[in-house]
């Protein structure tokens, strides 16, 4: 991930995100990629008010053409968006998310929406800000807990339950 534009000197924050996947299990269990793939992704993020922010996220997936079940996974569009929104104590936020991907493959004239996986998230974050000493080590843990769905196609969860502790130091 590269930073393009910094949040804190400029409107908005702009970043590149080139991810490449290399298979590293069996290509018929799942719906892996038994190939090697590549994003490329320009992260757009904004503070719309104070304390919340937001993120759109635009790339291209590159993945060799491969059939699942009935459907084709290909190279891909991949659209993306988030919000971070300061709930009523200071230290929670509800995070919103929405992810997915529009299949591009020109052989295939037919898309289906089974063919465009998209999901959507609900989650809350509890920041562990309180404290009068800077130095406590666990001023900068957060807490992460939530739940999603996959909209349609094959590839998304049904259910989504997901429970996250991380640490950042920049509050």
């Amino acid at each position: 991930k590269g930073k393009i534009l910094d949040l804190n000197k400029y409107p908005v924050g702009l970043a590149l995100i080139a991810t490449l996947g290399v298979p590293t299990g069996y290509a018929d269990l799942f719906i892996s990629d038994k190939y090697v793939t590549f994003d490329i992704v320009a992260a757009l993020e904004f503070n719309p008010w104070t304390k919340a922010r937001m993120s759109v996220n635009l790339g291209y997936r590159y993945r060799p053409k491969r059939n699942v079940y009935n459907f084709t996974m290909g190279q891909a569009f991949i659209i993306s968006g988030a919000a971070s929104i300061p709930f009523f104590p200071p230290d929670l936020d509800v995070l919103l998310d929405f992810r997915g991907e529009i299949a591009t493959e020109p052989s295939d004239k037919y898309l289906t929406s089974d063919e465009r996986p998209f999901e959507a998230d609900l989650a809350f974050r509890y920041r562990f800000l309180r404290g009068s000493e800077k130095r406590e080590w666990w001023r900068g843990l957060a807490m992460t807990a939530g739940i999603g769905t996959g909209l349609n196609s094959i590839g998304v969860p049904d259910v989504r339950v997901f429970l996250g502790l991380n640490f950042h130091w920049v509050n």
